[in-house]
């Protein structure tokens, strides 16, 4: 959940862990946003700035989905949020086909047993 302190995200954030999902919250400022989710521990605060790609492999590692809505201070969102989208996109292609691979070489060695 990206901007997970917002109005949207916060509700969302809410909601999945009530339903027992584990979340990881990406916000700008993870020590002020800890306190937030202090008592679920359902909740994994990450520090996310669409600004800075160095944030983007950690808060992104073993994530398969991704909710998020335009902040407002992002008024240029080829600029501001594209290269993220980039990213995550290719991340997803390369977690795929890691697990195509592993599912086709455990395939194989039980073709073989």
């Amino acid at each position: 959940m990206l901007g997970a302190t917002g109005n949207i995200g916060f509700s969302v954030v809410q909601t999945l862990t009530e339903h027992g999902v584990a979340v990881r919250a990406g916000v700008s400022n993870p020590e002020k946003s800890k306190a937030l989710w202090e008592d679920n521990s359902l909740v994994d605060v990450m520090h996310f700035d669409f600004l800075d790609s160095s944030t983007f492999p950690d808060t992104l590692e073993g994530v398969t989905k991704v909710f998020f809505v335009r902040p407002p201070q992002l008024s240029t969102p080829k600029e501001d949020m594209f290269p993220f989208l980039h990213f995550f996109k290719s991340a997803i292609y390369r977690s795929c086909a890691i697990r195509l691979f592993n599912w086709r070489r455990e395939k194989s060695s039980h073709a073989s047993s």
